[in-house]
């Protein structure tokens, strides 16, 4: 029997008509589904306790503005997954990576969306709420690539209570197999979210080797001894940030709010030089994979007026959305417009 508490908070799985698979893995499956006409994401778990639990503390950050719809029952009033507001754009990991289209995006989106993480990490350290599981694929792109939302608190942890270690390898701060949750864990996360955007790889892949894969044994080793991954091709202000976000001692880790406000901070200093801030502009396949503007060093301002150093961080920014640096011969590129993907289905709807 559906506890009377969620009277008004669950649906029943024969309501929904299975569209589209999003994403699979431990945890279960994500699906584009219609409800009402409406159009949502169900996510279906293969652990009904964990689904309520799920669905708690979701309810419990709502402020975070991702949306839980309900929690879906079979019909022997067993839980079989959660109703999820449905994002058309995908997650920031496909943003990096590539997603059918290739994003370009610059260090003044990094900036805006690093500030929106801290705001998060800010209202869960007042919650006393642990993700414990940030990562790219963890966080959803809205508004035209210009808002990003937090999502999947399926390992979550009320502060300071006793956890196993979790999560994903190459995300999560080194800890013992048993420890108490603590949110400077989730800021180590960040430094890594920070140090994928800026490099557009994945962390501890060698893609050197003949069939690259990460060794999740090795990573827990090198950095739990202290190792981290290099720094040293992208703008010292961007490094100190990233060092003080992973580094060992939780207690030398930057705060949220602390990197909130280096990030507004960046980001006034980066209007003075960019005027109006546009949407990452989505290609075709040519430049797949390029290195955000303004996160490494490049010569090309003392050309022309395209570009502005930013005042006191050494960053250089395009002051048209139209113009690409390739860090490998450091030449520049007008692009034609008919390259820009016209993605209208996914950033107008």
């Amino acid at each position: 029997m559906i506890p009377e508490a969620l009277s008004n908070f669950y649906f029943r799985l024969d309501e929904f008509e299975k569209k589209l698979e999003i994403q699979a893995g431990g945890f279960g499956k994500v699906s584009y589904n219609k409800l009402n006409n409406q159009d949502v994401a169900i996510k279906i778990m293969n652990d009904p306790q964990e689904i309520l639990q799920e669905a708690n503390k979701h309810k419990h950050v709502k402020d975070c503005k991702f949306e839980i719809l309900g929690i879906i029952f079979n019909e022997t009033d067993s839980p079989k997954g959660l109703a999820l507001e449905l994002c058309y754009l995908g997650t920031l990991y496909q943003v990096i990576v590539g997603w059918e289209v290739h994003t370009l995006y610059n260090i003044s989106h990094i900036v805006l969306w690093m500030e929106q993480l801290a705001t998060v990490l800010l209202y869960l350290k007042e919650k006393e709420l642990v993700h414990r599981d940030l990562k790219p694929l963890n966080i959803l792109m809205f508004d035209k690539y210009r808002e990003i939302r937090v999502c999947d608190f399926g390992i979550s942890a009320w502060e300071k209570t006793e956890v196993q270690l979790a999560g994903t390898v190459t995300f999560i701060a080194p800890n013992s197999s048993t420890h108490l949750a603590d949110h400077r864990d989730d800021m180590y996360s960040v430094g890594m979210i920070l140090w994928q955007l800026i490099f557009r790889k994945h962390p501890y892949l060698d893609y050197n080797a003949e069939n690259p894969a990460i060794d999740n044994d090795d990573v827990m080793k090198r950095v739990g001894n202290g190792e981290r991954l290099p720094l040293d091709e992208t703008h010292s202000s961007i490094q100190e940030v990233i060092s003080s976000c992973w580094a060992h001692e939780k207690d030398e880790r930057l705060s949220p709010q602390e990197l909130h406000d280096k990030m507004v901070e960046w980001r006034e200093k980066i209007k003075t030089s960019m005027k109006n801030l546009k949407s990452p502009r989505l290609f075709k396949e040519p430049y797949t994979f390029a290195r955000p503007h303004g996160t490494f060093s490049c010569t090309h301002i003392k050309l022309g007026a395209d570009y502005q150093k930013v005042k006191d961080l050494g960053f250089c920014v395009p002051k048209f959305a139209n113009l690409i640096h390739n860090p490998r011969d450091n030449r520049d590129w007008r692009l034609n417009k008919r390259m820009i993907a016209e993605h209208n289905k996914l950033v107008t709807r």
